[in-house]
């Protein structure tokens, strides 16, 4: 087990939250806790905002048409707007198209209708110049509400882009300025519709993983997520609220809200897409349905099948990427990629496109090591692409910005450490020589930067609360904190064996009233082992664990946890 303490950690128990956010690389602790309103910046540093506003009013008597990008963010950005518009006039004529695949803004496959003289492509569109030019051609103007980073000048379209212009927060996604461009026209038509959408654009920056120590960032998804009023969330919150312990936090929405929508988008058919999408709008229908086992049918409300669909649709992932990292790991030992820093693997015919992402998460984490999972184009048998993830806590910081100095990629577009890329068949194994020469001194091994490496006499009930306290902080770049906790001793009857399968290690230090717990242990396990042996009734540990700390509340008892990641017996 590798652990070290944070670079730069005052290591303070006593002061828990201003360590933990100074290690975050926030500079001001105490105002970050405590953001207000004035920490938004004015929708009008946003270059071009006001020519798509005067746009969007001059065409409010015609045909508008939004194209909804495929992903949570594309449909939160696209809900809102519709929504938004349909507030301010009722009977406006507004149509949009879903994207069958995994295809972004304006791609082959949108019909944008003949009749339409307004397109608004929310959270996408700024590098479709192509598209743009035609559809200027043919007399429609052009929206964009986007934040990715634009390759090229787009000089057909209204560009409203925080990467383009002096904005100051980059780490807003395309529902953060969709939600701005709603602000700007409620200003110019004295309403104030846009507020009734903030939830949206909460969830649409928490699922696009943008940076929360961005202050404005950080205020819209605390607003957005108290203030939940989209029925679709709402009844997705309700069906998690077994694992929602009250109000959501953002790593809520993270874990249990956005996978759900996401699951439906990813690999849901189009009605189903259509049904969902339909629910973020706040449609209401009510359906007949027949649960198994019983004679009579019963009424479900849009929303209500939506959640039903999204379940047994993840279900059906679960399925499906489970045969796919079989597969998987046969590739891996037949190819001897373990002896790869960066594991390179060819997915073509062994898993459907639509799993490739979250499967190289999966299979990342299971060999702690970045993933590459590529497949041929279809188009062009010489080109792959595919999807790249990296590792929490491995030895590259910027998964992204490693693989682009190899110089062997076409393309690498997305996140820093989740992407998607495009690489010539003859160049994969170039770029597989020169990452295990420029990793040749790296382990594979995850090495845990924690903010408090202490002693077992330090993990006290008061700072376990006063970490569960900022469970509300949590979320990208600002991660709930690793400890390291040294010297911790543990005879065999101290610890019980608990849980379904009797794979969980749970033990109470009596000084300190904290309890240790570890997950999923097997034969491997030193501890597990030494309980499972009914000759050896003397057994005694002395460990070192990196964890996490949290109040565990059950029938309205509060009880100090330590969640054990990893242990090591010295």
């Amino acid at each position: 087990m590798d652990y070290e303490l944070i670079p730069g950690s005052r290591n303070d128990v006593t002061n828990i939250e201003f360590t933990i956010l100074k290690n975050r690389g926030i500079e001001n602790p105490k105002e970050y806790l405590s953001l207000k309103s004035d920490c938004l910046i004015p929708y009008q540093d946003l270059e071009n905002i006001d020519v798509a506003v005067s746009c969007l009013l001059g065409h409010l008597d015609d045909e508008i048409h939004v194209v909804v990008d495929c992903d949570v963010d594309g449909y939160t950005s696209a809900a809102m707007l519709i929504s938004y518009l349909k507030d301010q006039k009722k009977d406006i004529n507004i149509t949009y198209h879903l994207h069958s695949g995994k295809q972004h803004g304006l791609q082959s496959d949108i019909e944008i209708p003949k009749s339409a003289r307004l397109v608004i492509v929310p959270d996408a569109g700024t590098n479709d110049i192509e598209p743009c030019k035609a559809l200027n051609k043919a007399g429609i103007d052009v929206i964009i509400l986007d934040h990715h980073i634009a390759e090229t000048e787009n000089p057909y379209a209204i560009v409203v882009n925080n990467q383009t212009c002096g904005y100051t927060n980059k780490e807003f996604s395309g529902a953060g300025i969709t939600y701005k461009f709603l602000q700007a026209i409620d200003e110019e038509l004295w309403t104030s519709f846009a507020d009734k959408y903030i939830d949206l654009a909460a969830i649409g920056n928490i699922a696009d993983v943008m940076d929360m120590r961005s202050y404005e960032t950080k205020y819209i998804a605390d607003k957005g997520i108290a203030l939940i009023s989209n029925p679709l969330i709402k009844q997705l919150c309700e069906q998690n609220s077994f694992k929602i312990k009250s109000d959501p936090t953002i790593h809520d929405i993270q874990f249990y809200i956005v996978p759900a929508i996401n699951a439906v988008i990813r690999a849901g058919n189009l009605a189903e897409k259509e049904l969902m999408f339909r629910a973020l709008l706040g449609e209401y229908e009510t359906f007949k349905y027949k649960k198994r086992g019983e004679k009579e049918a019963t009424e479900e409300s849009i929303c209500e099948r939506v959640v039903r669909l999204a379940t047994n649709i993840r279900n059906r992932q679960s399925k499906a990427c489970k045969h796919g990292q079989d597969a998987i790991r046969d590739f891996i030992e037949r190819y001897n990629q373990r002896e790869n820093k960066i594991l390179f693997v060819n997915v073509t015919g062994l898993l459907d496109e639509v799993y490739t992402g979250l499967t190289a998460t999966r299979i990342a984490e299971e060999y702690t090591r970045p993933c590459l999972l590529l497949r041929k184009r279809n188009e062009d048998e010489n080109l792959y692409g595919g999807s790249g993830r990296n590792i929490n806590n491995g030895s590259i910081d910027n998964l992204k910005l490693f693989l682009e100095s190899t110089g062997c990629f076409e393309s690498i577009m997305g996140h820093e450490n989740a992407f998607g890329v495009e690489i010539k068949k003859e160049n994969i194994p170039k770029a597989i020589q020169s990452c295990n020469e420029r990793l040749k001194d790296s382990p594979i091994l995850k090495s845990y930067k924690c903010d408090f490496v202490i002693g077992n006499q330090d993990l006290t009930f008061p700072l376990v609360k006063k970490i569960d306290g900022m469970s509300r902080c949590w979320g990208q770049m600002v991660e709930e904190p690793y400890i390291a906790v040294e010297g911790v001793h543990l005879d065999k009857k101290q610890v019980s064996l608990i849980g379904k399968q009797s794979n969980t290690l749970k033990w109470k230090d009596e000084e300190t009233g904290v309890e240790f717990v570890k997950f999923s242990c097997n034969e491997t396990d030193p501890i597990y082992q030494a309980l499972n042996d009914p000759y050896d009734s003397t057994a005694s540990f002395d460990i070192n664990v990196v964890g996490r700390a949290s109040i565990n509340v059950y029938r309205s008892m509060a009880t100090p946890q330590f969640i054990i990641i990893e242990y090591e017996v010295l």
